[in-house]
């Protein structure tokens, strides 16, 4: 196996004439949380187009759990999990029905890290997933995502939209699964610092399509100006 999870060396995309991803490199180890920021246009997106496999590199290397991004087979696909922030999932689908479904699609679904994750949520087996609020649908969602024990989860600005309540239950459930050593790879872009900090082992800073910060959170922190809250500012790449 692989040293890093990803792995990715001089990466290009151009999107629309214009390099979403700029000489991109970047190694993220195996285990952890790793917190992706960066302002709107910064290429997070575009960087997970390229290691899901759906769109292919301009140039450069991209290599996720030791493999060629654009090569992933169905079984490696199986190992990596994703949500996103829309959290769209078939609404006309009862709870059971949709976790049964999934449960055959993988080998190594684990019904006990699925119940860990759903405990934090107001959701029942026979509700239809149109009948869910926003939140309950992003916890059924990272249930479906962690149950299926991927070796990477990629996190996409999942709390977006959440109210309070709801996105201080999926961070702990997060936790929850994290601590409990279940190994798994965890990337989670966010632009809420509240967040990075409670969750991030390893934040990771990127600004037009190019790495401009690696490191723990505190360090980060510690960079700052004593008179700006970490965990409420807003320029948060004007003063890397």
């Amino acid at each position: 196996m692989s040293d890093y999870a990803i792995d990715c060396a001089d990466l290009c995309l151009t999107y629309q004439h214009k390099l979403a991803l700029d000489h991109l490199t970047l190694r993220i180890p195996h285990g952890g949380i790793h917190a992706l920021i960066g302002a709107n246009g910064a290429g997070k997106s575009s960087l997970f187009r390229v290691l899901l496999g759906f769109a292919p590199a301009s140039s450069g290397t991209a290599r996720v759990l030791g493999h060629d991004c654009a090569h992933l087979t169905p079984a490696l696909r199986q190992l990596i999990g994703f949500v996103n922030e829309e959290h769209t999932l078939p609404g006309w689908m009862a709870v059971r029905d949709l976790k049964q479904m999934q449960q055959r699609q993988y080998p190594r679904w684990s019904d006990d890290r699925y119940q860990a994750v759903l405990q934090h949520f107001n959701v029942e087996p026979r509700q239809r997933i149109g009948e869910l609020s926003r939140g309950e649908r992003a916890g059924l969602n990272l249930a479906l995502a962690l149950a299926q024990c991927p070796q990477l989860l990629i996190l996409d600005e999942p709390t977006l939209g959440l109210d309070v309540v709801a996105k201080r239950a999926f961070l702990e459930a997060v936790l929850d699964v994290t601590s409990a050593g279940a190994g798994t790879t965890i990337v989670y872009c966010s632009h809420q610092m509240d967040e990075v900090e409670r969750l991030a082992d390893n934040l990771v800073i990127l600004e037009r399509g190019t790495l401009r910060y690696m490191n723990g959170p505190d360090d980060f922190c510690g960079r700052i100006r004593p008179t700006s809250s970490c965990s409420t500012r807003t320029t948060i790449l004007a003063r890397v």
